[in-house]
C-alpha cells in the first residue's frame, strides 16, 4: 500500500482558465515533492475543469474533484474530506507560490515542533511581475528567518494570516470548517486555528504571490463580500469572547471598522431587502461594540491608533464616525 503523502495541497478553481496553468505549474515545481494536490473544480463554465483533468493525467499526485458551483468555502470544506497528508496547505487557483514554499514551511514545523507555519506574501497584478520573487529566492536561510509566535499574541490575527499563507497539521484543522456559503471566511477560520494551537512558526520570507485581478467581481458581488466579512468578524468576536475573553476589545474594535465600511455601502443598495439584511448585521455587530467602554478602547495596546480614534468617536456618535471614516480617515481591515 502506498504511504500517505506528508502534505496535501488544496487548490480550487472556478472560471480561471487564464491563470490556472501558471498556478498549477508553480505547485508542481515545488522542491518538496512528497505531496498530493487535491484539485477541486467548483462548477466552472470555462475550460478550468478540463485543465484540471489534463494535469491529472500528467501527474499521479493530482486528484480532481468536480462539483456544482458552491463557492470557495464549501469547496475547501469538500476538499478537506479527501485529505490524506499529515499537513495541509491551501493555494488559490489564480495565485502563485515560490518553488521552495512548502519545503521551508515544512522545515519550520519540523524544526520547531509547531503545528502551524506561515510565510509572507506579496500582491501582484494580473500579469506576473518580473520581480515577484526576485531577491526573495530563499536560497539561503538562517534562524533569524523563523519567528515563533505564541497564541498569547492573538493580536497578530487582528489583520489575520490568510489561510493560503500557511501549512497546518491536518489533525488540528480537520474539524474547523469554513463558513458555508460565505466569502471572507479566513478571519474566523484563522482565529479558530490560533485558539487551538500552542505555538506558530513564521517563515520571514515572501513565498506566496497573491494575484489581484481587476474587475474580477461585479459591484453586487463586492457588496455581498463586505456583508460576509462583517458576519465573519461578528462570529469571530463571539468566539473570542467565549474562548479568549482577554482579546475581546481589539477584535471588537476591528469589527467596528468593518461596520463603518458596511455602512458606507448602504446608500449604494437599491434593493430594500438587501439593505435590510445589511442593516440587521450592522446592528448585531454594534450590539457587541456597545459592550466595551471608551476606557477599554484607550487602554487596548493592540489596536492601531487610527482605529482606536474612530472607535472612540463611534462610542459618541456612529454617524460622525462614518463621516470621518469616509472623508478623513483611511481604515484598512485586511
Amino acid at each position: 500500500m502506498k504511504a500517505a503523502p506528508s502534505i496535501s495541497i488544496i487548490t480550487t478553481a472556478y472560471n480561471i482558465e487564464k491563470y490556472l496553468p501558471e498556478c498549477l505549474n508553480s505547485i508542481l515545481n515545488q522542491t518538496y515533492r512528497d505531496f498530493e494536490l487535491i484539485l477541486l473544480d467548483d462548477g466552472s463554465t470555462d475550460r478550468s475543469g478540463a485543465i484540471c483533468d489534463e494535469y491529472a493525467k500528467k501527474d499521479p499526485r493530482i486528484h480532481v474533484i468536480h462539483q456544482k458551483n458552491k463557492g470557495v468555502s464549501d469547496s475547501w470544506n469538500e476538499a478537506m474530506r479527501h485529505v490524506k497528508g499529515e499537513y495541509t496547505g491551501f493555494v488559490d487557483g489564480d495565485d502563485l507560490i515560490h518553488p521552495r514554499m512548502y519545503e521551508l514551511l515544512f522545515r519550520a514545523i519540523q524544526d520547531t515542533g509547531c503545528e502551524v507555519a506561515y510565510c509572507d506574501y506579496e500582491k501582484f497584478s494580473e500579469v506576473k511581475d518580473a520581480d515577484l520573487f526576485q531577491d526573495k529566492q530563499a536560497d539561503q536561510e538562517n534562524r533569524r528567518d523563523l519567528i515563533y509566535i505564541s497564541t498569547n499574541e492573538l493580536e497578530k490575527n487582528i489583520s489575520f494570516p490568510s489561510v493560503w499563507r500557511g501549512l497546518y497539521k491536518t489533525e488540528l484543522i480537520r474539524n474547523i470548517r469554513f463558513l458555508s456559503g460565505r466569502n471572507n471566511q479566513d478571519f474566523l477560520w484563522s482565529t479558530c486555528v490560533l485558539l487551538q494551537t500552542k505555538r506558530v512558526a513564521r517563515v520571514n520570507k515572501v513565498l506566496y504571490g497573491w494575484r489581484k485581478r481587476q474587475g474580477s467581481e461585479t459591484e453586487v458581488a463586492i457588496r455581498y463580500r463586505m456583508l460576509d466579512y462583517l458576519v465573519a468578524k461578528r462570529l469571530t468576536v463571539e468566539t473570542i469572547k467565549e474562548s479568549a475573553p482577554e482579546w475581546t476589545v481589539p477584535y471588537t474594535v476591528a469589527m467596528f471598522a468593518s461596520c463603518l465600511n458596511a455602512s458606507g455601502r448602504l446608500p449604494q443598495l437599491s434593493d430594500s431587502f438587501e439593505r435590510e439584511k445589511y442593516q440587521k448585521e450592522i446592528n448585531k455587530a454594534l450590539s457587541y461594540f456597545s459592550q466595551i467602554s471608551i476606557s477599554d478602547i484607550l487602554k487596548d495596546p493592540y489596536s492601531k491608533r487610527r482605529r482606536k480614534l474612530i472607535a472612540v468617536i463611534g462610542k459618541i456618535s456612529f454617524p460622525l464616525a462614518c463621516s470621518l471614516k469616509k472623508n478623513f480617515l483611511k481604515i484598512v481591515d485586511r
